[in-house]
């Protein structure tokens, strides 16, 4: 029903940010503000849903390591990865 996107920039972190979806249109202008608005004055309830924390570190740099020796065999290179500021 919704999706947020993490967005990040090579630029000063404040050009880091969300772009927010509900339904399949961008949650933007008024409906943007009128949220920015409810979680200020803190006028909202949850009604559905939950939260789950889950850490992909394990998985990513398994994934990391398949695809390197998919793509390039076995190598006595030696590899470093820069998620760039968080990017990953």
């Amino acid at each position: 029903e919704g999706a947020v996107m993490v967005t990040a920039s090579h630029n000063p972190p404040h050009f880091n940010g969300f772009k927010l979806m509900l339904g399949t249109q961008p949650l933007c202008g008024e409906k943007l503000e009128k949220l920015y608005d409810s979680m200020i004055n803190e006028k909202f309830s949850l009604e559905k849903g939950s939260i789950k924390t889950i850490d992909y570190t394990v998985s990513y740099l398994q994934f990391l390591h398949k695809d390197f020796k998919e793509n390039y065999g076995e190598s006595s290179l030696k590899v470093v990865w820069d998620p760039g500021n968080g990017v990953t």
